[in-house]
């Protein structure tokens, strides 16, 4: 054992005491070997924490990753439905477009039935550039939510 002077503020000494009173030490030098023992508790602690953190994020990755694969597999499949839905429905408007012409429901000039793509109704239309004005407001507001994230990761 060696023995040192050290100088601390009246405050560190205070507590230094107090903790020597409570643990009922008979010396200083039991305080300060507890307090040490205590912080290597505590590093070791931190470092396990820090170990099991990291291995918990990796395999939440690990699995994020694999479900995303399966995910995107799934999504490939749905995006070919979505064409082949998309193709039924252009033909479905079609129909509903000769006819609302045929009946003459629609306040357009000409008197042949036709299809959407050369001749679309008054109806077509208008529904046409709600939908697109719609998809114009939303592309937007997706636009500046990633300028907003896009921002705050600068910060």
């Amino acid at each position: 054992m060696k023995k040192k002077t050290i100088p601390m503020k009246l405050e560190t000494w205070n507590e230094l005491d107090q903790i020597r009173l409570e643990r009922g030490y008979n010396s200083y030098r039991e305080a300060i070997e507890y307090l040490v023992e205590n912080f290597k508790e505590v590093s070791t602690a931190n470092n396990i924490s820090n170990v099991v953190g990291n291995y918990v994020a990796n395999q939440v990755k690990q699995q994020f990753e694999e479900y995303e694969t399966v995910m995107n597999e799934r999504f490939n499949i749905l995006r070919l439905r979505t064409g082949y839905t998309s193709k039924h429905t252009q033909l479905i408007l079609d129909m509903i477009n000769n006819h609302i012409l045929k009946h003459d429901l629609d306040n357009s000039s000409a008197d042949v039935p036709a299809l959407i793509s050369n001749a679309p109704t008054l109806i077509y239309t208008q529904a046409l550039e709600k939908y697109d004005e719609q998809m114009k407001h939303y592309q937007m507001n997706a636009y500046n939510k990633k300028q907003k994230e896009k921002e705050n990761l600068d910060e």
